[in-house]
């Protein structure tokens, strides 16, 4: 599985509310993946070049199934609201100490 297949997932799952219908991300997501199969280690273009080595990599293919486990955690874990209000209540009692 490559980086933006993970991504478009996480965003059809977690995030397709954001967009104003699901042609929109497609659109988007086409576009990436376009970018994506264009990427290749030989490039010109450092950060094509540096892209290709790791995202395009048999090695990134083998931790993908963890990255992609590890991405949905972080997307999970902030977009849950009882983790943002305590992060919110934090920085209230931070700047009352300075007080």
């Amino acid at each position: 599985m490559n980086l933006i297949k993970m991504l478009k997932m996480l965003y059809a799952e977690m995030f397709s509310g954001f967009f104003d219908n699901e042609n929109d991300m497609d659109r988007i997501f086409n576009d990436l993946e376009k970018w994506h199969a264009s990427c290749l280690p030989e490039s010109e273009k450092p950060f094509e070049s540096w892209y290709a080595k790791i995202f395009k990599s048999n090695g990134f293919g083998l931790v993908s199934p963890i990255f992609y486990s590890w991405l949905k955690f972080q997307a999970m874990k902030y977009t849950n609201n009882e983790y943002l209000q305590s992060l919110i209540d934090k920085h209230v009692r931070d700047a009352q100490k300075e007080d």
